[in-house]
């Protein structure tokens, strides 16, 4: 912006300080997000390593936890749920835990979704600050433009008048 079109310094701070309460609020809220996200994953694992041991009390830590968070071994754990003596309950079981499973990772999809959406919302509010200070900079011109031309049109009037009664006094 030129000198003429630049905004008042109270009216830039005033900008500035919105962009960054607002920055600030969009930054608070992806941080709880992520604190949620990380905390949801934490009760996921915890809860498939609760189905585990309810259907295999004999499992090793390491199996549970190999089982907790890997999809093939999940796969071997399924098998070996089936040849179970107990294989009535533990079908159901497992039917349930997987079930579970398919519903969470959905929910985890979903959410991941909507990171990248605040993620690239972020990004926009950022970037509309460029746009607006363009916008207003070609609001400033043309307010310039327009004021310039209505004072031209005033003294074409003025000089007309002028002009038409020299050549009426000349006649």
């Amino acid at each position: 912006m030129n000198e003429s079109t630049e905004l008042n310094p109270s009216d830039r701070a005033k900008r500035k300080g919105r962009h960054a309460v607002l920055m600030r609020r969009l930054m608070g809220v992806l941080d709880k997000y992520r604190a949620l996200e990380r905390e949801s994953q934490k009760r996921y694992r915890n809860r498939m390593e609760k189905h585990i041991r309810l259907v295999r009390p004999d499992a090793t830590d390491e199996e549970v936890a190999e089982a907790a968070t890997n999809e093939a071994s999940r796969s071997v754990f399924a098998m070996d749920v089936m040849s179970s003596y107990r294989s009535k309950v533990a079908k159901r079981m497992l039917r349930d835990v997987e079930n579970r499973d398919r519903d969470i990772r959905n929910i985890g999809n979903t959410i991941e979704l909507l990171n990248r959406m605040f993620i690239d919302m972020q990004e926009a509010v950022a970037q509309q600050q460029d746009v607006l200070d363009n916008v207003e900079q070609a609001v400033d011109s043309t307010y310039e433009y327009t004021t310039g031309a209505v004072a031209e049109v005033k003294l074409a009037t003025r000089l007309r008048i002028k002009a038409r009664k020299v050549s009426g006094a000349m006649m």
